[in-house]
């Protein structure tokens, strides 16, 4: 990995890096323990691959501590490209050493990230599955699957004794690439959130509170004639400034990937921006501002919804009402009541008019 590559990273935010993948030995074990110098530098945590055996001993699984949770990280690779590494990739006899390991350190939740699977097909291998079925079976609390370069189904499991969810996600695509393949020029970020439950015994209960995920689409120089690679949530208001043509492969990435995930998914929808909560907090909104008539709006538009006169995603992705939507949800992200009050008055009008016509047409 180039330097400045580290630096913009650890620059955009990302604070922990998976480092077992087909590629980590493509210029051999000085580019590998280059790599890990330049991580331990820069003070990034990383997990899977090391120096050496006794290093991967002393720091191995990754072990995070973040707001009173314990979360043990596992990373593993199918394949260093024909280079043999000096220990092995996908071997169940070392990774069950790895989670009993993660289990001693009395980790809350084992989190496996596996870089598996065949390139460019949007399901999973018999091989990946029969996989994720032992690492659960063992131990693993959750699987994060990365590698065939597109977008892969993801499940939440249940276990019918003790009730425990487990999230299982196949493949996320990808991130920022320069692949034009169709299904390749995106991939998804998944959200997965955590509770514990510290009242109810000396062991505390970590649950799933809530798990989705997000599709974003890499803008390639050629499609906008910038310099650089451009990441972006499909759902930002950012992406009407793209180009006809970069935009149209954009809907074309969402729109397969959504029919695919609809289709395979099991137990994990799509985070939604456009949620009832996102309503009420208009209400809330509109009730500070002590304003009747955006008060009365608001109401009949969480009203509304409620009914089923007008569902939640039509009311907010209307042309018009969409804009109204952004800017008061934006406005609230950045704590500015007064844009988000200002962006409800410039568009009570139209979402009045949006909610009277769907009035209409269900008495119709």
């Amino acid at each position: 990995v180039a330097d400045e590559y580290l630096y913009a990273i650890k620059e955009a935010g990302f604070n922990v890096l998976l480092t077992a993948n087909n590629h980590c030995l493509d210029r051999g074990k000085k580019g590998l323990e280059r790599t890990i110098l330049m991580l331990d530098s820069l003070r990034i945590p990383y997990t899977g691959t090391y120096r050496n055996e006794e290093e991967r001993r002393q720091r191995y699984p990754l072990l995070i501590h973040k707001n009173g949770f314990r979360i043990a990280l596992l990373n593993y690779t199918y394949d260093t490209n024909g280079v043999k590494p000096s220990s092995p990739n996908i071997d169940k006899k070392i990774m069950l050493q790895d989670i009993d390991t993660a289990r001693t350190w009395q980790s809350d939740v084992i989190i496996a990230c596996m870089h598996w699977g065949n390139e460019y097909q949007s399901l999973p291998s018999r091989e990946q599955q029969q996989l994720a079925d032992w690492l659960l079976k063992q131990g693993v609390t959750h699987i994060i699957g990365s590698h065939p370069h597109v977008i892969q189904p993801m499940e939440l499991r249940t276990d019918s004794i003790t009730g425990a969810q487990h999230a299982v996600v196949y493949s996320l695509g990808n991130f920022i690439s320069n692949m034009s393949k169709v299904n390749t020029d995106g991939g998804l970020i998944f959200t997965l959130e955590l509770e514990k439950d510290t009242t109810t015994s000396t062991s505390p209960q970590v649950r799933v509170q809530r798990c989705g995920y997000n599709f974003v689409w890499t803008a390639r120089p050629n499609f906008t004639k910038e310099k650089n690679y451009v990441l972006y949530p499909t759902d930002s208001t950012s992406i009407s400034k793209l180009p006809e043509a970069a935009l149209n492969h954009l809907n074309i990435f969402v729109k397969n990937s959504r029919k695919l995930l609809h289709q395979h998914n099991i137990g994990i929808k799509e985070n939604k921006k456009y949620e009832d909560e996102d309503i009420t907090l208009h209400t809330m909104i509109a009730e500070a501002s002590g304003n009747r008539i955006l008060v009365n709006l608001s109401y009949i538009l969480h009203t509304s919804v409620k009914k089923n006169i007008v569902s939640t995603e039509d009311a907010l992705r209307d042309n018009n009402t969409y804009v109204y939507h952004r800017k008061i949800v934006e406005a609230i992200a950045y704590h500015d009541a007064q844009s988000a009050y200002n962006a409800m008055m410039i568009h009570v009008t139209t979402l009045r008019e949006f909610i009277v016509s769907k009035l209409d047409t269900k008495e119709k």
